[in-house]
């Protein structure tokens, strides 16, 4: 008599038990799945290949091309280098004269001191200089008319200015004085 062995799908015997075939199927989908990344792997060098072939017969066939590109990109840049020598010139010469501008409302002595300064601190310091010589007077002989206080109120002026005001004009001091505060004590 005849034993009946148990048949595999594709009409073989099975050749031993299931724990067997499993490590087959998995060997087999682990072998498939290599397969399909060493065929993508040869597939890109396969295009890099390409890709660096016809990079290689551009080099051999195309210096003229690339030359002719180079030279002209120089000359732009050219063009653009002397566009911009103008421009700076132009703005040297602005510059040099505000400079000469600013430093002339300065007096010898505070133009030793700015005159190293860059444009817009010169700017702030001259601002700053005329502030201060133009609401108080420097030269406070003979205390009549050192500040002039025509049209303003106790409010607009500074301490400073107050007390450069009482020593050298007094009666304008008093009378600030008094239309801020009322009668003097």
């Amino acid at each position: 008599m005849e034993e009946n062995k148990p048949q595999s799908p594709d009409g073989q015997g099975a050749s031993g038990s299931e724990p067997e075939a499993k490590q087959e199927q998995d060997k087999l989908a682990f072998l498939q799945a290599e397969a399909q990344k060493a065929f993508k792997a040869r597939d890109e060098l396969k295009a890099k290949l390409k890709s660096l072939e016809e990079a290689d017969e551009m080099k051999k066939g195309n210096y003229e091309k690339v030359i002719a590109d180079k030279n002209q990109e120089n000359e732009q840049l050219k063009a653009e280098t002397e566009r911009l020598k103008q421009i700076e010139e132009k703005f040297a010469s602005f510059e040099k004269a505000q400079r000469s501008e600013l430093l002339s409302e300065l007096s010898d002595e505070h133009k030793a001191i700015a005159g190293d300064l860059e444009l817009d601190k010169l700017r702030e310091y001259v601002k700053l200089n005329k502030a201060t010589t133009n609401s108080m007077d420097t030269a406070r002989t003979g205390g009549s008319g050192a500040i002039d206080v025509t049209g303003k109120k106790w409010d607009d002026l500074n301490r400073e200015e107050l007390i450069a005001l009482k020593k050298s004009a007094p009666h304008k001091y008093n009378m600030l004085y008094e239309a801020k505060y009322g009668r003097l004590h």
